[in-house]
């Protein structure tokens, strides 16, 4: 969060799309059962922000993603093609973790 103090008048707070991942609130809510499933073009980031319970599953393709600074930034299908992990695999074992099968 930011402010902006502008001569005499009270700083204006301005709030980044960013800012609740800050504070540590979700991002959005979980998906339900028939929504719309993990893909390889949605980012690492988000679906740990969105699953916490997929932590377990990237470390356990060895792709150690919640300590690693491009996780927002990356795709789940360059990142397991970084590493050399059968993408199709690890989104089959995300969505199960998620419970969106």
């Amino acid at each position: 969060m930011d402010r902006i103090e502008r001569g005499d008048q009270e700083p204006e707070v301005i709030r980044g799309q960013h800012d609740e991942q800050r504070r540590g609130d979700p991002v959005s809510p979980p998906l339900q059962q028939g929504a719309d499933m993990i893909t390889k073009e949605m980012t690492i980031g988000e679906i740990m922000r969105r699953y916490p319970q997929t932590v377990e599953v990237f470390a356990r393709f060895g792709l150690e993603c919640s300590d690693c600074q491009i996780a927002d930034f990356e795709e789940i299908g360059h990142g397991a093609g970084v590493h050399k992990v059968e993408v199709e695999k690890l989104i089959a074992d995300l969505n199960r973790a998620a419970g969106v099968q």
